[in-house]
């Protein structure tokens, strides 16, 4: 299991890093492309399917190919259907979620420990779900199945990889306080990271279980 914080975390680390900085110039170029894809296509409409299009952009990329910035408009538009309908299908998950949580919050003085006890669950159930997402996107550019089949394939990941999701989320948002602060490196950094973060990862637990994926 990878859940401990041992050499494979390092090594995720390591195969990030290289695949951002030796592409730089393009990553950076890709990153941008892909902030743009969310509001300029269809406004907001369009983000899952940039996830997408920047996932399969950076699967490529994990598996030492050499894809061009144009890429991202290929991928963009052999994604979109895929994209729209299940991106939005998962994301839309956490507002039952959310709302469960917010409920049983309410209502913990009218309930006593049951409330609270409940609304425990939902923030937890709300945090793995969160935590599923890392992984969800790029398996659904690495293969063609169902909603659900992705989702549970998801979950399963998170639950034999947790320490790639906490890596990989905890260096994310250390890049993410640096754009705040260096708010131009919005638009070129913290999307393509993300996602090179989680095509890596979800390949070295492919790595682990099935001997046909190369090594990364």
């Amino acid at each position: 299991m990878q859940g401990d914080f041992g050499p494979p975390i390092l090594h995720l680390l390591r195969v990030t890093w290289f695949h951002f900085y030796d592409d730089l110039g393009r990553n950076l170029l890709v990153n941008f492309l892909a902030v743009l894809a969310f509001v300029v296509p269809l406004p907001i409409l369009g983000i899952p399917v940039s996830f997408c299009a920047i996932c399969a952009y950076a699967n490529s990329l994990v598996r030492f190919g050499d894809p061009s910035a144009s890429r991202f408009f290929t991928e963009y538009r052999r994604y979109f259907w895929r994209g729209l309908g299940y991106g939005w299908s998962y994301l839309l998950l956490y507002v039952p979620l959310g709302f469960s949580f917010w409920f049983y919050l309410r209502h913990g003085d009218e309930w006593g420990l049951w409330g609270y006890l409940l609304a425990g669950i939902c923030f937890w159930s709300l945090l793995f779900y969160l935590a599923m997402g890392f992984y969800f996107f790029p398996l659904l550019v690495h293969q063609k199945e169902r909603f659900w089949c992705t989702l549970k394939r998801s979950a399963l990941a998170v639950l034999i990889g947790p320490g790639y999701v906490l890596t990989g989320v905890g260096v994310w948002l250390l890049w993410m306080a640096v754009c705040c602060i260096l708010s131009p490196l919005l638009f070129v950094v913290p999307a393509i990271w993300a996602a090179i973060t989680a095509n890596a990862a979800l390949l070295l637990l492919l790595n682990e279980y099935r001997d046909e994926v190369p090594d990364v």
